[in-house]
């Protein structure tokens, strides 16, 4: 066996050997095979490929780091903005970003919503102002197909790319969620900065979050608030539209509902899988959650939420799914949230660990929102 491996490691050394002493022949006697190879090389790449660099970038801004920041895939959805073509116009698509400090929203932002606008493929556009900066949102609107509305519910996408446009289409992992909400209320499916129809790009790529989430971070201006700030106008606005207003979320979606709620108190709200105070403790976070600095002293740790939700009239449902890993599966075993939270002799709010997976739990929300529409037409 150690005579077999011996002869078989050195074939496999001459024959390494023979192709490199084939190559440098080709190359030296510039061989057909060897002109082929380059000539495949010079159609698939470009002449300068490999030396372009973002050192030459100090001379020529424009055409060597603008491609290099646009660098993810184009959503397949109608887009909203027109091609970035110049770095004065990605500033002023940046600074759009820039809309409430990590302090002001945490306080609570000032908003005043100015008018809304319908736009094709049922987009709404929203303009408002906060703190009294003008900002435009923008959210798909989805009439009932249940008869006449009894409210208007928000949706906001969880993580990943261009989720309102899977949610508004009935795919992915927030499953048909959209259809399911319009048994009952006018649905609107919050379109985040930057995804699906809002994409910043070039005609070919989109910008990268990787360049624009830290630089406003680094800015005080959080990606994540800016987001969570468009859904509280959207809100507001369903607020002066409807007699029932909810926001709901599965996962990142739900904690950012948790959030909104918090801030702008709905009559209801759905987190599914979108609160855990496991995380606390051991934080999960990336550049494509939600970061906000002081987000958990300030508003998030338990203690605060059950001051929050005792002062105000929203009803929330919680839930979990036993099939989930940690931490929201893990919340099925050890109850670590309700506890921490003691909310349990509030009528208004309702715990729930389903037997799904990371998903929401469509057969705990239909008795929740029925007994909400049911409280709403009592007057409670």
């Amino acid at each position: 066996m150690n005579r077999r491996r011996i002869i078989l490691s050195f074939l496999g050394a001459l024959l390494l050997a023979a192709a490199f002493a084939f190559g440098l022949a080709s190359a030296a006697y510039n061989t057909p095979l060897f002109r082929a190879i380059v000539e495949i090389k010079r159609s698939i790449l470009p002449e300068d490929f490999g030396t372009r660099s973002w050192a030459e970038g100090a001379s020529n801004p424009q055409q060597i780091v603008l491609p290099l920041l646009f660098d993810e895939p184009l959503p397949a959805v109608p887009l909203l903005l027109a091609p970035v073509r110049s770095m004065d116009d990605l500033a002023a698509r940046i600074d759009e970003m820039r809309l409430v400090t990590s302090e002001s929203f945490l306080d609570g932002p000032s908003l005043r919503i100015e008018d809304a606008e319908a736009l094709a493929d049922d987009v709404l556009r929203l303009r408002f102002r906060c703190d009294g900066r003008p900002h435009e949102a923008y959210a798909y609107h989805l009439p009932p197909t249940g008869g006449a509305s009894r409210g208007g519910v928000l949706i906001i996408p969880g993580s990943g790319d261009d989720q309102a446009w899977e949610i508004r289409r009935g795919n992915g992992y927030h499953g048909d969620v959209a259809s399911y909400l319009r048994q009952w209320f006018d649905v609107y499916v919050l379109i985040k900065p930057n995804h699906g129809a809002r994409a910043i790009h070039d005609g070919v790529k989109r910008y990268s979050r990787y360049v624009f989430v830290p630089g406003l971070l680094n800015d005080g201006y959080p990606y994540s608030a800016t987001h969570i700030t468009e859904a509280m106008a959207f809100l507001q606005l369903i607020r002066a539209h409807h007699p029932l207003v909810g926001c709901v979320g599965l996962s990142q979606g739900g904690e950012a509902t948790l959030i909104a709620t918090l801030l702008s108190h709905p009559d209801f709200a759905v987190v599914a899988s979108g609160y855990s105070t496991l995380l606390r403790r051991m934080p999960l976070d990336n550049i494509g959650q939600i970061i906000i600095p002081d987000l958990w002293n300030k508003l998030l740790a338990p203690e605060r939420v059950r001051a929050i939700l005792l002062q105000g009239k929203t009803r929330m449902l919680f839930s979990w799914g036993k099939q989930e890993g940690y931490p929201y599966g893990s919340e099925c075993l050890t109850h670590a949230s309700q506890n921490a939270l003691r909310l349990d002799g509030d009528p208004r709010i309702t715990f729930t660990y389903h037997e799904g997976e990371h998903v929401f739990p469509f057969s705990e929300m239909t008795p929740f929102l029925q007994g909400v529409i049911a409280a709403r037409d009592k007057g409670e």
